[in-house]
């Protein structure tokens, strides 16, 4: 099947008129995209949506084709045609096929809006600027009058301060018949060899009705600020007014291109390396009026610009193109082209967006600069810091609507009860409450600061998947005025309540006051609470300030051996008697994992491992809080596409339980080979077993039913160790049925089986309507003189009081150390 890829001329924000050729564009320039041939018109249709930003639903995109339907060798003539249907669709591409001379169509895009009274005030406000705003369209000068130049250029236009004029007719690339790459232009003159027509843009370059027509009117003003360089100047070579549009990247600069200025030039230059993905260096000389302009890498590419007699700049030398590799652009230049697109779909990832790029540009980006522009794109579609409260309870309530997330409010309310502060937001998504019963018993919660104007705290509860990894579960954000026993007591009641709904659960939490407290609450109704080892070490330094006493203190925890755990204890009791009693006040089976009777925390010694392992709430810590969210989003949709891939490796490859797993449970068969079994009792219950290799012929009891070995692995673990493994072989039993079944493989496709929905368009996001306005904490409205507080009735907690103003956390500084 053919499946060439087509040129495609597309115009929109302008108007079409007639000329004596048939009918042509006029105020705006083309965007040039490659179309296939045996492409269908639902697909162009959505393709035409992501390019141009207008967001499907909300308009409609109608196309017209300019057919040639005489075609001779010294004219050609162009008709209207509607496309509808795929019929028509293939006819518009089958004209480079049918006529040779013509190597582009050339697509009008009328745009209608769809009404939709439903749509509140801040969808109102974001719908009017969905005409996407490329970065290349930002190097056009708004201040440019509407001129169409005689094409016999007999009189040259005047008053164009975007454009450059481009002095070789060969270049052009793209001819479209006789034509050229503008063939849309009147013919005024039938007996010029190649009539090189100009078009040029208003202020509204969209307003068509408003500048069609006044093609003399930059010739009537004798004030004209930057007038065109004449005819005179460019010795007879006919010239062709350019501007920095997106067909840019089908041709290349060369030799004769004239500019207005320097800014023009600097322009052009920076555009053509960015679509190119390419660096350059700037050599300026005011004295002698040159500029050059060369590869950053030393390639061939040399630009070299002079003035010309009217303080124009030329192109004097020229070569080109680059002949190095490309480089990465800048994420700024890449917020520009993408805000589109994110617009239109919020929740594109980055290798999404990176393919984007590849198939519209030519080339990838590195995925840190990708996703640096996303976070750009989405701040500049979702507004600044302020602005990012309004938006939140439409965001999170499309969130919610798409993905079954569960959501709890916090606000302060003002006395007419339709504005609020904001307080706190949680929100757990369906994919991990579904996923969390496949897991361990067990939770982790932490605390992250969120920087910027209104400094705030992301709490975050997380579990641990069989490959003992992070698993997402529960988040939410608070205000730092607001974060007390209340804040953890009702968030750890919505983690009860709307997540886990399961008992026995072990939760790992810092030493702090407030979470001991709520925790020790008869209805708090956690099974077991243990300490963060690197949190409790933390608090001791700064007590003490003393790193080695630390770091006996994080060996003394993270030892499975009683005696090595007393060792360590006398040792800081030698050095600061006070330190010992300090941690006598600390319950042992709270933060040593040699006293964690039952293995009740798996081994899991730490809570702050959240910050390491989201890498996306790292990297927009000073972002407003609804970007902030949704980048937590989209990360976490890769997560369980990612990770629901590997247990269904291991289930293909016939492991029955985690790779991790089954690998240790290799290398405990090999040792337990050379172990001596002897029974302790009749029943086989309990045996004694040497290790008959070790130069200590250490000793260890291994009891069946209880599953406990002195080793402490069996029960930290919850997989047998190489002793028991040597009892197994004994006693002729599989060791596999001692495995837990958190570990089991079929268990672990269960915990990412669940997909994440992709996020609607951001003008289809519904109203929240049981959450009045949000404002930015600290902040209300200058007709309240004394604000009042409430909360939704379906939260469990007592309000907190209206703080006025705000303030910044001092916070501890916390000195990091690592454990030798």
């Amino acid at each position: 099947m053919d499946t060439r890829k087509i040129p495609v001329l597309c115009y929109w924000n302008g108007c079409i008129k007639d000329g004596p050729d048939g009918p042509y564009y006029e105020g705006t320039v083309p965007r040039v995209i490659r179309v296939e041939s045996k492409v269908d018109l639902p697909k162009l249709l959505n393709h035409m949506h992501r390019v141009t930003g207008f967001e499907k639903g909300k308009f409609q995109i109608g196309l017209m084709c300019r057919y040639p339907y005489i075609v001779q060798k010294s004219m050609v003539k162009y008709v209207r045609m509607p496309i509808v249907d795929d019929c028509s669709l293939e006819t518009m591409l089958e004209v480079p096929s049918c006529h040779p001379s013509i190597n582009n169509v050339e697509l009008y895009l009328e745009v209608k809006p769809v009404p939709d009274e439903g749509v509140g005030p801040v969808a109102s406000s974001l719908a009017n600027q969905v005409t996407r705003k490329r970065s290349r369209q930002e190097d056009i000068n708004t201040n440019a009058d509407v001129n169409v130049r005689d094409n016999t250029l007999k009189t040259l236009q005047e008053g164009n301060s975007n454009g450059w004029i481009e002095e070789d007719e060969s270049t052009d690339g793209g001819n479209c018949g006789k034509n050229g790459d503008n063939a849309w232009d009147a013919q005024k003159d039938s007996n010029m060899k190649n009539p090189v027509p100009t078009k040029s843009f208003s202020k509204d370059d969209g307003n068509c009705g408003k500048n069609c027509g006044n093609a003399g009117d930059a010739q009537k003003d004798s004030n004209m600020k930057n007038p065109v360089p004449t005819k005179s100047l460019i010795d007879n070579v006919s010239e062709e007014m350019i501007f920095s549009s997106s067909w840019l990247d089908e041709r290349e600069l060369h030799l004769g291109m004239v500019f207005r200025d320097k800014y023009e030039l600097e322009k052009a230059v920076k555009l053509y390396s960015n679509r190119r993905q390419r660096m350059y260096t700037k050599y300026e000389s005011d004295f002698s009026g040159t500029y050059d302009y060369k590869c950053k890498t030393y390639c061939v590419w040399i630009l070299k610009a002079a003035k010309t007699n009217n303080n124009g700049l030329k192109i004097t030398e020229y070569v080109g193109p680059h002949s190095c590799k490309p480089a990465n652009v800048s994420s700024d230049f890449l917020a520009g082209e993408l805000k589109g697109l994110i617009k239109a779909q919020p929740s594109l990832s980055v290798a999404e967006l990176n393919m984007w790029v590849k198939e519209e540009f030519g080339y990838t980006v590195s995925s840190t600069n990708m996703w640096d522009a996303k976070k750009k794109a989405i701040t500049a579609i979702l507004r600044d810091l302020d602005n990012s409260f309004n938006v939140l309870p439409k965001f999170m309530a499309a969130l919610s609507s798409s993905n079954k997330m569960v959501l709890e409010w916090q606000y302060d309310l003002f006395p007419d009860r339709k504005d609020a502060t904001f307080r706190s937001v949680f929100w757990a998504f369906q994919q991990s409450i579904q996923g969390f019963p496949h897991l361990r018993p067990l939770i982790i919660v932490d605390t992250i600061d969120l920087n910027g104007n209104y400094p705030a705290k992301m709490l975050v509860a997380g579990g641990f998947d069989a490959e003992n990894r992070l698993f997402p579960l529960a988040f939410a954000i608070t205000t730092q005025e607001s974060l007390s026993a209340d804040t953890w007591r009702w968030f750890f009641a919505c983690i009860r309540n709307k997540v886990t709904q399961r008992k026995g659960l072990c939760l790992i939490t810092s030493v702090n006051p407030d979470i001991v407290a709520v925790v020790n609450e008869p209805e708090c109704q956690w099974a077991q609470h243990r300490f963060c080892l690197r949190h409790m070490c933390f608090k001791f330094y700064d007590v003490f300030h003393n790193n080695l006493m630390t770091e006996l203190v994080y060996k003394a925890g993270s030892t499975m051996d009683i005696s090595r755990f007393d060792y360590y204890l006398k040792k800081i009791e030698k050095m600061d008697p006070e330190a010992r009693k300090w941690l006598e006040k600390m319950p042992r089976h709270q933060w040593a994992l040699a006293y964690d009777d039952g293995g009740i925390r798996f081994g899991i010694m730490t809570a702050n491992t959240i910050f390491t392992t989201y890498g996306c709430i790292s990297k927009a810590l000073d972002f407003p809080i609804t970007t902030c969210i949704l980048l937590i989003f989209d990360d976490l949709a890769e997560h369980f596409k990612s990770r629901h891939v590997l247990p269904a490796e291991s289930l293909n490859g016939r492991d029955l339980f985690a790779k991790h797993v089954m690998t240790n449970l290799e290398e405990y068969n090999v040792a337990s080979q050379t172990h001596d079994v002897l029974p302790l009792d009749q029943a086989g219950e309990r045996f004694q077993v040497t290790e008959v290799m070790h130069v200590e012929k250490k000793r260890f009891v291994v009891h069946i039913s209880y599953r406990f070995c002195t080793c402490g692995i069996w029960q930290l673990c919850k997989y047998p160790c190489s002793h028991v493994l040597a009892v197994c072989r004994r006693m002729n039993s599989d060791h596999l049925q001692y495995v837990n079944d958190c570990y089991n493989t079929e268990s672990s496709l269960r915990v990412y089986a669940a997909d994440f929905n992709p996020l609607p368009s951001v003008s289809d996001w519904p109203e929240a309507s049981e959450v009045p306005r949000l404002f930015a904490p600290g902040t209300r409205p200058p007709s309240v003189v004394r604000p009042v507080t409430a909360e939704l009735s379906r939260n469990d907690t007592a309000t907190s009081k209206f703080v006025i103003g705000r303030k910044r956390s001092t916070g501890r500084d916390q000195t990091e150390f690592e454990p030798k």
